[in-house]
């Protein structure tokens, strides 16, 4: 079971909407990075209410995310978002986030048995060695009928 929704967040109600709330994926200045966050207990919880928990944890820690996916394994919850601007090159902030992400989602949700690992993936960012920055291209998902190929 999986379920994926973009958080819209809008600063002011003259903006338009947008789906990576006031995100901009074509951004100048792109620093794009993926954190993977998997929790392991015994504990149950519904889909809804962790996905509601990781996104005000999500909102509260990175302050606006692009995508959020969270999914249930066998013994597992994986939740995984995309941000853009957090210095996911920075072992320092990995590591803050890391210990936060024990202490305050995991340990406070799901009980001191259990435990989370996070896992960061840069997927876009300027490397300042004089090259273009890598660029992450966000286009909607294309549905084709085969029905229509014959």
């Amino acid at each position: 079971m999986s379920l994926r929704l973009p958080i819209c967040i809008s600063t002011s109600g003259d903006e338009e909407m947008k789906p990576w709330g006031g995100i901009d994926p074509n951004s100048q200045h792109q620093l794009w990075s993926r954190w993977t966050f998997e929790i392991f207990s015994t504990k149950r919880q519904s889909l809804t209410e962790v996905l509601d928990n990781a996104r005000r944890w999500l909102r509260q820690g990175f302050g606006s995310v692009g995508h959020v996916r969270v999914s249930k394994r066998i013994w597992s919850w994986v939740i995984i978002a995309e941000v853009e601007g957090m210095p996911a090159h920075d072992p320092d902030f990995v590591a803050s986030v890391r210990r936060q992400f024990q202490h305050n989602f995991v340990e406070l949700g799901w009980g001191r048995l259990g435990w989370g690992r996070v896992k960061v993936e840069i997927l876009a960012v300027d490397k300042q060695d004089g090259n273009p920055p890598s660029q992450l291209v966000v286009i909607p998902t294309v549905k084709v009928d085969v029905s229509c190929l014959r």
